[in-house]
């Protein structure tokens, strides 16, 4: 009678946790909205005048490219301050779009950024995963790396099947 009650449990505890995991990664990260509209705006190099804009890889390879609002912080060794205009902001678009694997992305490469108030602070955009992006303060936060899924060179090893995390955040 025990070990039927235990092995039913396990097969509960089992389950919920399968459900977690779907749901979680059925919402994705919190503080993104994929979007058409952003995905647009990137591709078609409009740029949103009260953003500061950030690049995080390569500067002439770019893995993302994000637009924060004035009055918020990115505070992160992995983004770089970039300032843009259309013809700069179109070729680091470019390149993102013809790195290799992004033609298997189906989801909009845009989205919208939110803080944890679900007010809009910034757009991104990228043909890899969404981060992961954290607060320390109140209008100061961190984003992670995107998580790069193919290697950019067979050379570096450090570069292929980079996680977010992979050198702190």
């Amino acid at each position: 009678m025990i070990n039927k009650t235990i092995t039913w449990f396990v097969k509960g505890a089992v389950c919920a946790y399968a459900i977690f995991f779907l749901w979680a990664c059925a919402i994705g990260p919190s503080h993104f909205r994929r979007s058409y509209n952003v995905s647009n705006s990137f591709e078609n190099a409009q740029l949103i005048n009260d953003h500061q804009y950030y690049y995080s890889g390569l500067p002439y390879r770019p893995d993302a490219v994000v637009g924060i609002r004035r009055g918020f912080h990115l505070k992160s060794p992995h983004w770089e301050p970039v300032d843009l205009d259309d013809r700069r902001l179109r070729h680091m678009v470019d390149e993102m779009l013809n790195n290799p694997g992004a033609e298997y992305n189906t989801e909009p490469n845009g989205a919208y950024i939110f803080d944890d108030n679900g007010e809009t602070i910034g757009v991104w955009y990228s043909v890899w995963a969404l981060p992961i992006l954290k607060f320390t303060s109140e209008n100061e936060f961190t984003i992670s790396r995107p998580t790069i899924n193919f290697p950019r060179s067979n050379k570096d090893p450090e570069e292929r099947g980079r996680w977010p995390f992979s050198k702190g955040f």
